[in-house]
């Protein structure tokens, strides 16, 4: 029990900036249980979709009731392949957390660790466990915030992650090519439209159809250049490194037209052989003012950072379609 006590702890700990509680103080009970044991309502989804009032700017569930969710962040059970996690260790954790009133948890999915892309179907542990928790979950009133993917670098081929490091090492790569190579966005979608059109054999009901999940988030921590290890674009190499410099150097031609405009906005930061006609303009690292910077960027890093906020923009466009219209899930809302 004191090993299961921890867990509650680290999961509360780490939900912190999860929270999304305006308490009222006419909604505490009256018997002085001054827990927030009062924002559960089971089973999770009873109320429909989650929704947010135009008016208010608020969630309110379809049926009209107003949404409150107080959370914690939690991935081990979601991820846990080589073996079946008891139900009552299950039990023991989500019991805990009702205790104290969460009545939502953000899950993370190692997507390797729950689905096998060599032969194109799930782990049966890991999703049998990934199933079964989120029963549980539901039947208590915790709602679940799905996050389809951590972004570990393990999204492409290769279910072992020590060959997904290799592979990274080998050609420069970071978190942001999860977002930047087709390779990479192509295994995503793929995961989310199985993931959400699995039916889950507790409860019935596709994950795209479950109104127990309040909203889809598309990746942890995804960004192409937030971190300063996520900014050697330079490091890139092979054909990861041209699939991003020909779209770098459509991106400038959009922007620039000519050769001449983009000598002009980058002076002599242009570089021999660069030129814009030819889509030979190399691939540059993004560099953006911090508050404590004393040098201003270029107005090449800064045309980088624009450029990296566009193939966000792209990667987000590309996850939405696959949901939307491939997965055919139109009711959660993604962020």
């Amino acid at each position: 029990m004191k090993r299961m006590n921890r867990y509650v702890a680290a999961a509360v700990t780490a939900g912190a900036a999860l929270t999304i509680l305006p308490v009222n103080a006419d909604k505490v009970p009256a018997d002085n249980d001054y827990t927030l044991k009062y924002l559960l309502d089971a089973p999770a989804g009873k109320h429909g979709f989650v929704r947010i009032s135009p008016k208010e700017k608020r969630l309110y569930f379809a049926d009209g009731t107003k949404a409150l969710f107080y959370g914690v962040c939690f991935k081990a059970y979601f991820n846990t392949w080589d073996r079946k996690v008891p139900t009552a260790d299950m039990a023991r954790l989500l019991d805990g957390l009702t205790v104290m009133g969460v009545n939502m948890i953000r899950n993370q999915i190692t997507e390797r660790k729950l689905y096998d892309f060599k032969t194109g179907k799930f782990r049966p542990v890991a999703i049998e466990n990934f199933d079964r928790f989120f029963y549980e979950m539901k039947k208590r009133g915790i709602y679940m915030h799905l996050n389809m993917n951590i972004g570990n670098g393990s999204t492409e081929k290769w279910p072992k992650q020590g060959e997904a490091y290799r592979i990274n090492k080998k050609y420069g790569l970071s978190r942001p090519n999860l977002l930047m190579n087709k390779c990479f966005i192509e295994p995503q979608t793929i995961f989310a439209d199985k993931l959400l059109n699995h039916v889950n054999p507790y409860t019935k009901l596709a994950y795209k159809d479950e109104p127990g999940i309040i909203s889809l988030q598309l990746g942890n921590e995804q960004h192409t250049y937030s971190r300063p290890g996520w900014r050697k674009w330079e490091n890139m190499k092979g054909p990861y490194r041209k699939e991003v410099e020909e779209a770098w150097n459509v991106f400038l031609k959009n922007k620039y037209k000519t050769q001449a405009a983009l000598k002009k906005s980058w002076g002599a930061d242009l570089k021999t052989g660069e030129n814009l006609d030819k889509s030979s303009v190399l691939l540059s690292n993004p560099r953006y003012s911090r508050w404590d910077d004393t040098k201003k960027p270029t107005t090449r890093e800064h045309d980088a950072v624009l450029f990296g906020d566009y193939m966000q923009r792209r990667f987000h466009d590309i996850m939405r379609n696959a949901i939307r219209n491939v997965a055919g899930d139109k009711d959660h809302y993604i962020s």
